[in-house]
C-alpha cells in the first residue's frame, strides 16, 4: 500500500500537543512522513543515503528517464563501500566514498550490451556520477552537485510502506 509522502519541516521553536518545547529547526532532523494510509497507519523514516534505491528523474536540467526503457537507479551499499544500480540499459557498479556532505565514485563500469533508445541518458547518467562531488537529501529527493554546486543528478526514493 502506498502512503502519501510529505516533507516535516520545523521553523524556530514550536511545540508539542501538551505545551512541551520542540528543538530550533536547525537541531530537528529532516525526515520523510508518510500520513495515514488507507487503514489509517502511519510512520515516519528518515530517508537513508545508503541501502536506498535512488530512482533517477533528473539529469541536469532534463527528465532522466527513456520510454520503454529500464528505470536508471542507484543503490549505495555501505558493507563494501559498492554502488550498483542501472544505467536503464547496462548494469553498473563500482566503488564510492563519502566524507559528510561530499561523494565520490570510483572505477564506475557496465555491461556492454545494446539497447534500442536511452543511450545517451545511461551516458549522462554515467558522466554525472563521475562529477558529482556533493550531495543532498530533502524529503524523498536526493540530488547530486557537481565541484560549483551544479545539480548534475536527482533521484527519488521509493514510497514508504505502511507499516503497523
Amino acid at each position: 500500500m502506498q502512503a502519501a509522502l510529505g516533507l516535516l519541516v520545523m521553523v524556530g521553536m514550536a511545540a508539542h500537543a501538551d505545551g512541551t518545547a520542540l528543538p530550533p529547526a536547525h537541531l530537528a532532523e529532516r525526515s520523510s512522513v508518510a500520513g495515514p494510509g488507507k487503514n489509517g497507519c502511519s510512520r515516519v523514516d528518515p530517508v537513508k543515503l545508503e541501502n536506498t534505491h535512488w530512482k533517477l528523474t533528473r539529469l541536469g536540467g532534463r527528465a532522466g528517464v527513456v520510454e520503454g526503457q529500464g528505470q536508471p537507479h542507484l543503490v549505495l551499499r555501505p558493507e563494501r563501500h559498492q554502488a550498483t544500480g542501472s544505467g536503464g540499459c547496462n548494469r553498473l557498479f563500482g566503488g564510492y566514498r563519502l566524507e559528510g556532505g561530499r561523494i565520490s565514485f570510483s572505477g564506475i563500469a557496465t555491461t556492454r550490451m545494446s539497447c534500442p533508445a536511452g543511450m545517451e541518458i545511461e551516458g549522462e547518467f554515467l558522466r554525472a556520477l563521475a562529477e558529482a562531488e556533493t550531495w543532498n537529501i530533502s524529503g524523498p529527493e536526493l540530488d547530486l552537485f557537481d565541484g560549483g554546486g551544479e545539480p548534475v543528478a536527482r533521484f527519488a526514493a521509493p514510497s514508504p510502506e505502511c507499516v503497523r
